[in-house]
């Protein structure tokens, strides 16, 4: 999208169109809240909400969990290849 709307400034596209995850914000309001440049997404839809931080931590975990038991998988399949090679995780 940058490349876009950088085309677009130099002359050289047309003007794109923001997307659900994007948005244009006029000078004059950076310029008002004192060039914070924090994302504030306009277009973020109201109901989206983010599950509560302990449940984000319990999916991590529970990923972390399943790499785990996925590279140990790995490492067993190395090792019975003959070569011995592998190395307890």
């Amino acid at each position: 999208l940058w490349r876009a709307w950088n085309a677009y400034r130099q002359g050289h596209g047309p003007r794109p169109e923001p997307t659900e995850r994007s948005w244009v914000v006029p000078a004059d309001e950076i310029k008002a809240r004192g060039y914070d440049l924090t994302a504030r997404n306009p277009t973020r839809p109201d109901s989206e909400q983010l599950p509560p931080p302990m449940e984000i931590v319990a999916r991590l975990l529970e990923k972390e969990r399943e790499i785990l038991s996925i590279v140990e998988e790995l490492d067993e399949l190395l090792s019975d290849n003959g070569r011995g090679e592998g190395h307890a995780v």
